[in-house]
Parts: structure tokens; C-alpha cells; sequence
């Protein structure tokens, strides 16, 4: 994409900083992680020129950064790096759109996106679940439908090791096409769904083992009133059953009946209790090591959002958008399916020390090739 000089780009993020702590790029937290603290200055400092590389997979996995959020410019690509405890992907989104001169941050427009009344989990929670105490039942009754994980077995813990790698590929125009028009009897799965099917399939085949239980995060934004700022991370992950062959609707299926239960929430609010007694207890937030296991898979696909059209890309037929979402355990994956201009890139995070990249390279390069051959 056409890349601004990062004296501009500084100027314009410290323009869009002026707005005050809502923007969440301007936080850092403090050396105990127990609150933040507003320092706009030092985040313009982390708008940089970074060194060049010979593929934006090399540049992704190159990205190091301990700073909450980093803008980076490297030849013709923009990189961003950002914290999950600042906000979603919306927030750095948004600030690198600003730097990169294509939203003035100065119009009512982007002003009203980070200064709009405050509502979050609790907010979340009481419209959801509070107000429709039957949705509870609901989502016990999922629960207990549910089938049961399997035990771990007893072997010694597993380390973290090296940092994580990434392996990417590319779904062209055609191939994303061809999978929306896929025919369907009955309920039709969206292109994420029908991705993640045949990630799994995929994986498996090329030989590497998975826990059939994987989680998709869920955007709770869709449980605040309408022209709220969240403020921080919502998003919750939600777990479903999942197997090679299994049916893509019934998995579509199993995920709309979740998100309109509330179940999301009723997630996110377990694990900030849980988050909350690890800091209140000082228990380490990430152990020295996991019991051993299969590859638990974790699945996030943006898909339809306008933020990524609006840059400004040098050839919108060639554009791709690669993301690493570091796995939480030393044994899992982490795939990212982001659409842009008709193209989707899937990038997959990994610890090198406890999964094969090569065989998830397969994986990835079959599921571009012809996602259809793991659906039909």
C-alpha cells in the first residue's frame, strides 16, 4: 500500500491522541499490570521505519515489539503491533488509518468513534442476560448437550520454548467466490464457517492432530446499545465440538444459536472473574508450562469489514492482510482468515518447538489451491 513518511504519520497519531485516553493507543500498563497509564508521547514515539523484508510473512514473524501499540512502515507494507489489553483489532485499525493520512482525525466522524458514551462487560452482561434470565437456561441446556472433553493424559508438562512462528496463503477472488456460491439444502454457511471447516479437514490430512474442541472469538459489541465505546478487548472466545467431515451448517448452526443466547457473555464474565483472581492472588497470567495434548485450534475470521477497503492499497486485485495472534498454549494454533477486496489471507501462529510448519504450510497452500475438495 502507498506507505506515509513516519513524520507524518507521527504527527497525524499525535492529532488523534488529543482525543485523550479513549483512543486506547495512548495506554501502557504499569510495571505490575495492574492499571493503566495515559502516555500519548510514548506511543508516538513507536510510529517507526521498520528494515524490509522479502515477504510480508518474513516481516510478520520478524515483529517483536514489548510496546503496548507500534506503527511500523517497511517498504510498501504497514505493520501494527498492539496489545490485546488496549482493544480489539477496531482500535489499531483505526489509528493506523489515521497515520496513514486516510481518515482526518479531526472529522466529527472518527471523533464520535472514540468519544462516545462508555459501556463494556457489565453493560453487556445486564442488557444480555439480566434483562432474559431464560437465555441462562439456554445456555446451560448447550452446555450439557455438549460432548464431554476427554481427560488429559498423564505426561510431563510441556514448555513454551522459542517464539512463535507464522506460515501463510492466500485465497484469490475466485476461490472465496466459488465458496459463497456453494450449494446448500438448507441453512448456508458463511464463508468464515465453511473456512474453518475445511481448515480442519485440512489439518488432518496433512498430519497434524487437533483437539476436536476449537474456539472462535466473538465481537460483543453486538450486546452494547448502538454508538458506545467499549473501551477494552470484547471479545470472548467460545468453544464448539468439531471433527473432520463434520457438517459446516450444523457447526453454523451450533454458532448462531450461541451468540443469540448470550453465551459469549456469559464466557467473557467467567474468565474476567477468573483474570481478576489471578492478579488479586498474584498467580502468573501464563505458567512456565501445559499439561501435553493435541493442537487446540483457535479461529478468528474478519470478514465484510470496511476498515481494511479504506487504506490505500497500490493494486486492490494483490492486497493482503496478515495477522499473528501469538497461541495461548505451547502446543496450540492460531489461524486468522482476513478478506480483503475478494482475496483471503490465512495466517497460522505457532510455537516452532511443538508443531511442524511445513506440514501446516501444506495445509494452508491445499485450502487455497481448493477449499472445496474438504467440504463436499
Amino acid at each position: 500500500m502507498e506507505v506515509p513518511d513516519p513524520a507524518d504519520a507521527r504527527r497525524r497519531l499525535s492529532a488523534y491522541l488529543d482525543a485523550g485516553p479513549a483512543t486506547r493507543v495512548g495506554l501502557r500498563p504499569d510495571p505490575a499490570r495492574r492499571r493503566w497509564r495515559w502516555d500519548p508521547e510514548s506511543v508516538v514515539d513507536q510510529v517507526v521505519a521498520v528494515p524490509p523484508a522479502s515477504s510480508p510473512e518474513e516481516l510478520l514473524t520478524a515483529l517483536r515489539s514489548a510496546a503496548p501499540f507500534r506503527l511500523g512502515f517497511a517498504g510498501p507494507y504497514t505493520t501494527a503491533e498492539f496489545d490485546h489489553g488496549v482493544g480489539e483489532v477496531q482500535s489499531a485499525l483505526l489509528a493506523a488509518l489515521v497515520a496513514n493520512g486516510v481518515l482526518d482525525p479531526r472529522r466529527p466522524e472518527v471523533l464520535a468513534a472514540v468519544t462516545a458514551p462508555r459501556a463494556g462487560l457489565t453493560s453487556a452482561a445486564l442488557r444480555t442476560l439480566a434483562a432474559h434470565p431464560m437465555r441462562i437456561a439456554a445456555i446451560l441446556r448447550q452446555l450439557h448437550e455438549q460432548p464431554a472433553a476427554e481427560p488429559p493424559t498423564a505426561a510431563e508438562p510441556v514448555g513454551w520454548g522459542s517464539g512463535p512462528d507464522t506460515r501463510a496463503a492466500v485465497l484469490d477472488a475466485e476461490t472465496v467466490a466459488a465458496l459463497r456460491a456453494r450449494p446448500a439444502s438448507g441453512t448456508r454457511p458463511s464463508v468464515k464457517t465453511l473456512i474453518l471447516c475445511a481448515l480442519v479437514a485440512a489439518l488432518a490430512d496433512a498430519g497434524v492432530p487437533l483437539d476436536p474442541w476449537l474456539t472462535m472469538p466473538v465481537d460483543l459489541r453486538r450486546y452494547l446499545r448502538p454508538g458506545v465505546n467499549p473501551l477494552g478487548n470484547m471479545v470472548a472466545g467460545v468453544e464448539f465440538h468439531h471433527r473432520p467431515g463434520d457438517d459446516p451448517a450444523e457447526l453454523h448452526r451450533r454458532i448462531g444459536v450461541a451468540v443469540a443466547s448470550g453465551r459469549p457473555v456469559a464466557g467473557a464474565l467467567r474468565s474476567s472473574v477468573a483474570g481478576a483472581g489471578a492478579i488479586l492472588g498474584r498467580r502468573a497470567l501464563r505458567p512456565e508450562a501445559l499439561p501435553p495434548g493435541p493442537a487446540r485450534l483457535l479461529f478468528s475470521g474478519i470478514h465484510g469489514s470496511p476498515m481494511f477497503s479504506l487504506f490505500r492499497w497500490t493494486d486492490p486485485a494483490s492486497a493482503v492482510a496478515l495477522c499473528r495472534s501469538d497461541p495461548a498454549g505451547p502446543t496450540d494454533i492460531t489461524v486468522t482468515s482476513i478478506e480483503v477486496h475478494g482475496r483471503c489471507t490465512l495466517t497460522a501462529s505457532f510455537w516452532p518447538d511443538h508443531q511442524d510448519g511445513d506440514r501446516l504450510q501444506t495445509a494452508l497452500d491445499r485450502i487455497a489451491a481448493d477449499p472445496l475438495r474438504y467440504l463436499d
